[in-house]
């Protein structure tokens, strides 16, 4: 990643959850579908996951173990 990309990445990180939350939608929502040649794929993947976790079969990984695995990736 270029420096200010790795600088928005730790400043986006930074930022409270719900924020972040706003921020991925909005991102998402500038995205034309059409772009997207494997969103059939990423939401069967969605929705295979989440049934994993509705169904607690699923290992799930803490937020605070993420945020570190994603600093570490960046530095």
């Amino acid at each position: 990643m270029a420096p200010t990309t790795m600088e928005l990445l730790q400043a986006v990180l930074s930022l409270p959850d719900d924020e972040r939350e706003k921020l991925v939608e909005a991102l998402l929502g500038e995205s034309e579908p059409a772009n997207h040649p494997h969103l059939d794929e990423w939401m069967a993947e969605v929705q295979r996951r989440s049934a994993e976790i509705d169904a607690g079969t699923a290992k799930l990984t803490p937020w605070s173990e993420v945020k570190r695995r994603v600093s570490e990736s960046v530095e």
